[in-house]
């Protein structure tokens, strides 16, 4: 028998969910240390509106600032789930 060899966390605990029985893929009951929910970052402060004395190229500047926290924003909750889904994976491994 081989090993399998999983790139991701999802992969791994697919791999795990689909190999059980139809009977053990309920969902498992909270025990009594579960994973912690961790809230999304809050934005830090609002971006600048724009007047109608505003040059085009402040625009552009307040719209690429927009743009990067926004992006910076989506990464860290992209890796908070990522997190989460490996402490899944790992608790779904022991069960």
């Amino acid at each position: 028998m081989t090993s399998a060899r999983f790139d991701t966390p999802q992969d791994c605990a697919a791999n795990i969910f689909n190999n059980r029985s139809p009977q053990q893929r309920v969902a498992p009951t909270p025990q009594a240390s579960p994973v912690p929910h961790v809230p999304a970052p809050t934005p830090t402060a609002p971006a600048p509106t724009p007047s109608s004395s505003t040059s085009l190229e402040e625009l552009v500047r307040m719209m690429i600032l927009q743009n990067m926290q926004v992006q910076q924003e989506t990464r860290a909750s992209i890796q908070t789930m990522r997190n989460q889904m490996g402490k899944m994976a790992m608790q779904l491994n022991q069960a």
